[in-house]
């Protein structure tokens, strides 16, 4: 397999398979990991960093999770194909460009490891709905084969070393991401979002640090995990994220029950709308795929969630660009994004 071939595949994430799926879109765990006695990447030299990943990589090729899986060399890709990466939520958006980095993605894009971007190793399990527990047998289980055959950098009083001080311990970010349509159109996620916080969670975009919310999907996510065990960590995770859904369901509840009219005439006006555009911009497109959304857990509307998922990510800047072979205006995108919108909603 190569790079272009995941435009025409679904990753496992975006089937809605997994549990909570009509809240939770997916669940993920990322370990930072750093190889005992280098330098981490941020004062390594170019020539560590190469020594790095020529020790690394014959061991991850070799891995039952990744041998059949797609290498890609960060310092050969284009900045189309960068974003294409990040909008697949297989690189982090400040992954960039340099001698000594690839990234390696298993079947399905349930497992991707970064090398050398702020720790030599970000290992990364992705699963449909609310799996943070199987994301973490997975991982756990990933994690020891890889200390197994290189050996991480681990200090008894601090657990696993890592560049940023807020990884050390676990090294872990368990991060889940939620469609809060309800929660937001009541304003009640003014309310709920601060509770959050306040237990220790942190809450994002749908691209982590530093990026917007869009489409009323929330990444939440653990914060320091120093002097925590990974158990601790997914289970308080865990939690939280059922309490959260919870609050979603009761506010869908409420909301149907007092505004049926309204809430069915958005959803039907949203689907005309993508069933008839000729201009359609990112903004909007994901909008009103969060509206249809919510018209699918309701009931109002006959569509599967898996077309709908597909459609957040492929209408997507660089996925647009990346179908149509070739960089686009803004303009051309919002034509191109409007026509495949509508064809495949023939297609449904």
């Amino acid at each position: 397999m190569e790079l272009n071939d995941l435009i025409s595949k679904t990753s496992d994430w975006l089937k809605s398979k997994g549990p909570k799926s009509e809240t939770v879109l997916s669940s993920r765990l990322r370990l930072a990991r750093n190889l005992e006695n280098l330098p981490f990447p941020h004062w390594a030299k170019k020539q560590d960093l190469l020594a790095i990943s020529h020790r690394i990589r014959p061991i991850l090729k070799k891995n039952l999770y990744l041998k059949n899986g797609i290498l890609v060399e960060m310092e050969k890709l284009s900045s189309l194909d960068r974003d294409f990466l990040v909008e697949r939520h297989l690189i982090s958006p400040e992954y960039k460009r340099k001698e000594g980095r690839f990234l390696i993605i298993g079947e399905g894009e349930v497992v991707s490891v970064m090398v050398n971007e702020e720790d030599h190793l970000r290992i990364q399990v992705l699963e449909s709905g609310l799996q943070l527990r199987d994301c973490w047998l997975l991982i756990n289980k990933l994690d020891g084969e890889l200390n197994e055959a290189v050996g991480f950098a681990f200090d008894e009083d601090w657990g696993y070393l890592t560049t940023c001080p807020t990884n050390l311990g676990t090294g872990m970010r368990a991060s889940v991401m939620v469609h809060l349509p309800a929660l937001t159109l009541t304003k009640e996620i003014h309310k709920v979002l601060p509770a959050l916080t306040k237990l220790g969670i942190v809450v994002r975009g749908l691209y982590g640090e530093g990026s917007e919310i869009k489409g009323n999907i929330f990444q939440v996510s653990n914060g320091a995990t120093l002097g925590k065990r990974e158990e601790e960590v997914v289970d308080h995770m865990e939690s939280l994220v059922k309490q959260l859904i919870g609050y979603e369901e009761t506010a869908r509840k409420n909301l149907f029950s007092r505004q049926k009219n309204s809430i069915e005439n958005e959803v039907w006006r949203a689907y005309g709308i993508l069933q008839n555009s000729r201009l359609l911009t990112s903004q909007e497109s994901i909008s009103l795929l969060s509206t249809l959304r919510l018209g699918i857990d309701l009931g109002i509307i006959n569509l599967k969630k898996e077309f709908i998922n597909e459609l957040d990510i492929l209408t997507l800047p660089a996925h647009i660009q990346k179908m149509m072979g070739k960089t686009l205006s803004p303009q051309e995108r919002d034509r191109a994004r409007a026509k495949l919108v509508r064809d495949r909603l023939k297609e449904s």
